[in-house]
């Protein structure tokens, strides 16, 4: 596996859509290979990035998200950031653009809504740039309302020698910790919720 910071970006969508029983959903799709090499040439990523959008229920204004990263099965940095929706219907982005910047790791998490967007700035430290990589995303799932649930790890370990990623992983803390132990990971969480810090 190539260092991180010749990866091609890696991009996919999430879509949430309120079904008729207002059950919430969510599943990716990978990005074009044409909207993958503007993001290359645009240096806006040289990791990964990641298109999550949204279809809102009225009754959750609020959407958290959460960047998490993982030594010897402790989380030693985290981050928790909201952006309000305003209680209306609707469609929303939420955008995740990865990039390494020396020891650095640095998120710029933008929301996309209703022609605005605001957008974050965020950074944790970078596991380093001689581990390789393995990174597993949802299928679909549903969501929870006041429940924060994993969209994304990523895994860094000594080339050969990791965990598999499994989508038990999701859902189950046991399966979960199996990987923490053994490996360093980067977790992104969200959700969806009426609750405001």
């Amino acid at each position: 596996m190539k260092r991180i910071r010749s990866l091609i970006a890696l991009s996919f969508g999430i879509l949430v859509s309120c079904s008729a029983s207002s059950e919430q959903v969510v599943s990716y799709h990978e990005f074009s290979k044409q909207e993958n090499e503007v993001m290359t040439a645009t240096n806006m990523t040289n990791g990964y990035a990641f298109d999550f959008d949204f279809v809102l229920n009225d009754s959750l204004p609020v959407l958290k998200y959460y960047i998490e990263r993982y030594e010897d099965g402790e989380k030693i940095e985290s981050v928790e950031k909201e952006f309000s929706l305003g209680g209306e219907k609707g469609k929303a982005t939420l955008y995740f653009f990865e990039k390494v910047d020396h020891h650095l790791i640095r998120y710029h998490v933008s929301l996309a809504r209703n022609g605005e967007q605001a957008t974050m700035v965020e950074q944790l430290s970078f596991p380093g740039p001689d581990l390789g990589r393995s990174m597993k995303t949802i299928d679909k799932m549903n969501l929870k309302k006041n429940e924060s649930q994993i969209l994304a790890i990523s895994t860094f370990h000594d080339r050969g020698s990791s965990v598999p990623l499994t989508e038990e992983m999701f859902s189950d803390e046991e399966e979960l910790s199996k990987v923490l132990k053994k490996d360093q990971a980067i977790i992104i969480k969200v959700m969806l919720t009426d609750q405001k810090n």
